[in-house]
């Protein structure tokens, strides 16, 4: 069976390869289990204080994306499996599938979800049509607004926990790989997403769900995006099924490259063979943050803690100190942010900051348990007198709460790896020796040391042990157009960050930068 996809209005500068995220991003957690009725009303309330850091389309409508992520509380649970036409719940595993499905060919789409259900020995018990307003959307021009509907998915009581979302994230990308139109927002036994192309602000107003007095939400992940240079549409709102994100991952093309690798010695048996079979480990043509999350689902499907595998896709440098990462755990190249992520699986909820720092997360905890992590401290309304720890996040610190428990994990600096390295002593080197060294003509011009270079480098190298200041800018005319022959180098153009962030070097910045560099066969990532 076919699924007509959804297509895009006619964009002919747009690449998905390029998609970038700059956003608002946290998450609302009871420690004590007596707030679960709040948690969802301050996230929604901490989306509309952020509504200015998202953006809207050329509508000057529609937003770029919000979204929420809320555990399944038994009774929450209960009240969609019955209103899924089922009179009482499903013996076996159950999960709750939130599903976008094409307008136009809904039910065809529904019939396939239900058939690639059945190959991995799940089984559909019911749909849901998840109840909106419609009318807030109804004007829009950008991004067709999809059906929404829920499935109740049912696999044997025999599979353990693990097992079975290891099925269910098969049964996801074989879904979206044969359905492109079709996207699965999340499908899970322990939480749920709902999120589209909205301000923050409407979110709740879209999805009445949100205001249901049976949701007992033991935490509320939530998202405003603002994408660089990025179509907007609903499958990409965050957040995902793990993940939501607020920066970029600078390196996501040698991410996706070194997954692509790893497609034949995955690890991980007979369920990684199956995942792989069905196409890429994490998505070519999406979002980084979309790619990032399909990397951490698999880590998390192997059996890592999600704290855990987020720290070994994203680890901190050397010289934070600090507790050291389990070199075992470190299998994966690093997803360089800038990067704050918020991560959640059902029982435990975080945030981190990767080892740059350079996006704001702040923490916010209360005497009576409820812990606020946000991109802007003040997102939430708290009172004073309740408030006993408020604090930002730095370079390369996580905080974690285990809803089970009640406990509260960090801040904590992650660290793997060696201890730092003192730095040699600097050597200044006299002017004559530098002189002598590119006297020769010939040699100075094939190591491509022109005047310049030698002016505003080497000499301030040289004379004064550090490299010289100057602002940016480059006339110098691209090297297929040189007037005189230039380096192979010079051929060659490094993609840049599309938001301006300060210089990094590893020498000067040393607790968020290093070059050490594991040698040795790698290790099979799961």
């Amino acid at each position: 069976m076919t699924v007509p996809p959804l297509q895009p209005i006619d964009a002919p500068l747009y690449d998905p390869r390029h998609e970038h995220d700059a956003c608002g991003v946290g998450f609302v957690a009871d420690l004590d289990g007596g707030h679960t009725t709040d948690t969802v009303p301050m996230a929604l309330e901490a989306l509309a204080a952020l509504t200015h850091r998202g953006a809207r389309a050329a509508d000057d409508r529609t937003g770029d994306g919000a979204g929420i992520s809320i555990p399944i509380s038994p009774r929450f649970g209960a009240r969609l499996i019955a209103e899924a036409g089922l009179a009482s719940r499903p013996r076996g595993r159950v999960a709750v599938a939130m599903c976008f499905l094409p307008p136009a060919a809904a039910d065809r789409a529904a019939a396939l979800f239900e058939e690639r259900a059945a190959v991995d020995g799940l089984m559909v018990a019911g749909w849901r049509n998840v109840p909106v307003r419609n009318e807030l959307v109804a004007d829009r021009t950008v991004g067709e607004t999809p059906t929404i509907r829920q499935a109740i998915v049912v696999g044997d009581g025999r599979l353990t926990p693990l097992a079975f979302a290891r099925r269910l994230a098969i049964l996801r990308r074989t879904v979206e790989r044969d359905a492109p139109a079709v996207t699965v927002v999340s499908i899970g036994a322990s939480q749920v997403v709902y999120k589209g192309l909205f301000v923050g602000d409407e979110l709740g107003r879209f999805y009445e769900d949100l205001h249901a007095d049976d949701l007992n939400a033991r935490y509320a992940v939530f998202h405003q995006r603002y994408s660089t240079n990025t179509f907007p549409s609903w499958r990409l709102a965050q957040p995902f099924g793990y993940l939501a994100h607020n920066g970029e991952i600078n390196t996501v093309r040698s991410n996706r490259e070194a997954m692509r690798g790893r497609r034949r010695a995955l690890g991980g048996g007979r369920w990684a063979k199956r995942l792989a079979e069905i196409g890429p480990l994490v998505t070519e043509v999406g979002s980084d943050s979309q790619s990032l999350d399909d990397a951490l689902e698999l880590l998390v499907l192997s059996g890592m803690r999600i704290d855990q595998a987020i720290g070994a896709l994203i680890p901190a440098a050397e010289g934070l100190g600090g507790p050291a990462l389990d070199p075992a755990l470190v299998r994966s190249e690093p997803w360089d942010g800038p990067a704050a992520l918020v991560f959640a699986d059902g029982r435990r909820v975080g945030a981190m900051l990767d080892r740059n720092g350079l996006r704001p997360l702040a923490l916010t905890a209360t005497r009576d348990g409820i812990v606020v992590v946000s991109s802007e401290a003040g997102s939430v309304q708290l009172e004073a007198p309740r408030v006993t720890l408020r604090r930002r996040l730095g370079p390369g610190e996580m905080v974690a709460v285990d809803v089970q428990t009640g406990r509260m994990i960090g801040p904590t600096v992650r660290r793997h790896g060696s201890p730092p390295r003192t730095a040699p002593p600097r050597r200044l080197v006299s002017t004559p020796t530098v002189e002598r060294t590119v006297s020769d003509d010939r040699l100075r011009i094939g190591l491509g040391l022109d005047a310049e270079v030698i002016r505003q480098v080497i000499r301030p190298m040289a004379l004064e042990a550090h490299e010289a200041i100057w602002s940016m800018g480059d006339d110098t005319p691209i090297a297929p157009l040189a007037r005189r022959p230039r380096r192979v180098t010079a051929f060659l153009r490094q993609s840049f960050a599309q938001v301006t962030n300060p210089p990094i070097d590893p020498e000067r910045e040393r607790t968020v930068m290093s070059l050490a560099m594991a040698v040795g066969r790698q290790l099979d990532l799961l």
